[in-house]
């Protein structure tokens, strides 16, 4: 079985709604787990280890050479950054990108529909169930993606400079001029 982005996302599309407090990263672990279990041997491919903090899961990323600051696809993993505790606080499963915009400070964001661990139905830390959220993440302002996928040897021939994979999005959130 090779690693599968879909298959994670639509793990985790099967388990939003459940009242449970499985802290974020103990859920992107077990439905990375689960979600490449093969059935046979009871042996799963999923890549990553479990890590207790979303900190610690960028600082696993970066060293395995797969963070990113670019427009995240279909079941990467995202870090969330606080700026007051200068750590990532909060992660989940990118479920899609929607779309992207600016912030009135002109940070850009990408808009991603997420599924998380640990959070409540309007996308609070903590909420202590499993939901789909909405979320502006963004790059600009700290915030990570974890190409977790790329461990398989997927990377990308040639290095892609940040954002030009949205580049067509990015135009389309840009001011226009009058």
């Amino acid at each position: 079985m090779t690693l599968s982005p879909a298959l994670l996302v639509a793990t985790a599309r099967g388990l939003v709604g459940r009242r449970d407090s499985i802290t974020a990263t103990a859920f992107i672990h077990d439905v990375g787990h689960a979600s490449h279990l093969n059935d046979l041997t009871r042996e799963s491919r999923w890549p990553l280890p479990k890590v207790d903090t979303p900190d610690e899961l960028w600082h696993l990323a970066e060293a395995r050479a797969i963070g990113s600051c670019r427009c995240p696809t279909e079941g990467e993993l995202y870090v969330s950054w606080s700026p007051t505790r200068r750590l990532f606080t909060h992660a989940g499963i990118v479920a899609m990108c929607v779309g992207v915009g600016t912030f009135k400070d002109g940070a850009r964001y990408f808009l991603c529909v997420t599924i998380e661990g640990d959070t409540s139905a309007n996308g609070s830390t903590g909420g202590g169930g499993i939901n789909r959220v909405t979320r502006r993440l963004s790059p600009d302002r700290g915030d990570r993606f974890v190409r977790w996928v790329d461990l398989d040897g997927r990377r990308f021939a040639t290095p892609v400079p940040e954002w030009e994979q949205c580049a067509a999005l990015m135009e389309a959130a840009a001011p226009r001029a009058a």
